[in-house]
This record gives C-alpha cells, structure tokens and sequence, in this order.
C-alpha cells in the first residue's frame, strides 16, 4: 500500500486548510466596538483636556445694539436740546412779563373799581365810594349827596344831563344816585 492518504484523512486535512476562521474576526470587531464606546464616553464626560489652545480675535468689530443712538443722531438730538431750552426760557421770560401785565392791570382795574359808583343806589362815602371828583356821561338821571340816611338830610342834588362832573367831600355821608351810567372817579 502505498502512503497515499484514506479518504477519511483527505476529507479531515482539505476541510482544515480551506476552513475560514470566523472568530478572530468577529472578537477584532467586538473589541473594536468597546473601544469605540469608551472613547465616546471619555470624551463626552469632559475628563479629557483639549490638546490645543483656543484663538484669540484681534479684530474689533463695531455692533449696532438696539437703543443706541448714532453720533450724527446724537448731535441732532442735542441740538434740539439746546433749541428747547432756549425756547423755554424764552418762554418764562414772557410768563413773566405777562404775570407783571396782569398785575398792573388788576390793580388798574381794582382801582376803577374802587374810584367807580357802578349804577343806582344809596352809597356810603369812605366805605362803599371814597370822597372825591366823579364824572358821569349823563344819561338825564338824578343824584344827592346826603349828610345821614333819614330821608331828610340832603346837602345837595341834581340831574346830571350830558357830561357832568360832580365833587363829594369826605364830610358827605352818602350818595345817592339812579344813574344807570357809571359814576367814575377824576
């Protein structure tokens, strides 16, 4: 017999050679998927430092932010300014003026008022009229002066018809009058 191999030992030797090896390959890909992992997670946690230091930017950029104001704005907007001011006081300076107008005129017309016999009536001389020269543009109607309030103590009377210009001393207490004109005081 010769050294050539049984069938069974040719089946055994083909079978072993031409036989592919699965469980390298499958264990390489395993052990790279778990290293895969645990890098990930490494890096994820932060516990790793960076290798590189971060870039520093030189350059200024100037940035529009709402609310803030132009420079040519800002000039425009403090001119107005000054312009408002100055108006203002303008304005208080004729607030002024006008506050010492009306004061000269309420006192010229307080003292109208007061040199005024306003219509008909019986008038106490020094406390309702002050003694003094009246004038009247008469209108045909009829005056006293009196020394007291009886009905009897007429000093002197008349009709004042047209202009007429009538004096009445301080020793006069009362005028009466049914002008519907005013008296007023010279």
């Amino acid at each position: 017999m010769t050294d050539q191999p049984t069938s069974d030992e040719t089946t055994d030797t083909t079978t072993a050679e031409h036989k592919p090896r699965r469980w390298p390959w499958i264990g390489g890909i395993v052990g790279a998927f778990i290293v895969g992992i645990i890098i990930g997670a490494a890096g994820a946690s932060g516990d790793t430092e960076p290798t590189t230091e971060p870039e520093t930017v030189t350059e200024t950029v100037e940035v529009e932010t709402p609310g803030e104001v132009p420079e040519e704005a800002l000039a425009e907007l403090e001119q107005r300014q000054a312009e408002l001011e100055q108006r203002q006081a303008e304005l208080d300076a004729l607030t002024a003026e006008l506050e010492e107008r009306e004061a000269a005129i309420t006192a010229t017309e307080l003292e109208i008022e007061e040199g005024t016999i306003p219509g008909p009536g019986i008038f106490l001389v020094g406390e309702d009229i002050e003694p003094g020269t009246y004038r009247i543009q008469g209108d045909d109607c009829y005056w006293a002066r009196l020394s007291g309030l009886t009905g009897d103590e007429i000093i002197a009377n008349g009709f004042a018809d047209g202009p007429y210009v009538l004096e009445i001393p301080a020793s006069d207490v009362a005028f009466e009058t049914d002008c519907t004109a005013p008296w007023a005081r010279q």
